[in-house]
């Protein structure tokens, strides 16, 4: 792979990993008291509440990957059985 490739690809996966990143991190903000934002727990109960979406997507993406893979992969010839 070419550098000029390998930065393009590097730079669109990282900013949507950002990009991700931070709208979680605003989802969780809202939902965070200024008085909540020193207690791990709250913290953390508040970031699973939100993760629910991200996990979909991620599990959505696999499942398409998967059947990608599975209706483009090369036939295979027949076996021809031995008598």
């Amino acid at each position: 792979m070419g550098f000029l490739k390998f930065s393009l690809l590097t730079l669109i996966g990282a900013g949507a990993w950002c990009s991700v990143l931070a709208w979680l991190g605003g989802r969780v903000g809202a939902k965070l008291t200024s008085a909540q934002l020193h207690d791990a727990d709250a913290i953390i109960k508040a970031t699973k509440s939100q993760s629910f979406p991200i996990v979909g997507a991620v599990l959505l993406v696999c499942v398409l990957y998967f059947v990608a893979m599975k209706l483009t992969a090369p036939k295979s010839a027949p076996v021809e059985t031995l008598r």
